[in-house]
């Protein structure tokens, strides 16, 4: 992502679209066709890394967009897309820690909040639905105010 946007900002947009390429690799390797990162899911705090993944990836399809490539469009040859792994998180992120089924050794329902308003603002009508849901971070939710996913948890694994 960090490539892609610096490229982009050089000016090298042939290099900047080869790195959206891996954006697209990456759905297609790490999200399932029901939106989960087994790969994420397999560490101890699966909910956090899962939303940190996806904010990157996020991320990514914003400063794709920019070189005219659509990633929240983007569908893998199994159905996997960025909603998809959005709405993967919805009920936890919603309905907390109950509603999240893997590991977590510190769950923070919040940490989803930017990538689901990401989603939302893209269209994704899972995600418009549980914006109203969700739990304000602490200080509140700021996402009007910098319209682009951040990581709200703590990366503190200890």
């Amino acid at each position: 992502m960090q490539i892609t946007a610096l490229a982009l900002f050089t000016g090298n947009h042939s290099l900047a679209l080869s790195k959206v390429k891996l954006a697209k690799d990456f759905i297609n390797n790490q999200v399932t066709s029901n939106g989960s990162q087994p790969q994420e899911l397999a560490r101890t705090r699966s909910f956090h890394y899962s939303n940190f993944d996806l904010t990157a990836h996020l991320r990514w399809a914003l400063i794709a967009r920019k070189l005219g490539v659509d990633l929240f469009k983007f569908k893998g040859p199994q159905g996997q897309t960025l909603f998809k792994a959005v709405n993967f998180l919805v009920p936890a992120a919603t309905g907390g820690a109950g509603d999240w089924e893997y590991p977590e050794l510190q769950f923070t329902q919040y940490a989803a909040t930017d990538n689901i308003h990401a989603a939302a603002q893209e269209g994704d009508l899972t995600a418009e639905v549980a914006v109203k849901k969700l739990l304000p971070p602490p200080g509140g939710d700021i996402f009007v105010l910098r319209p682009a996913p951040q990581q709200l948890d703590n990366i503190n694994t200890t």
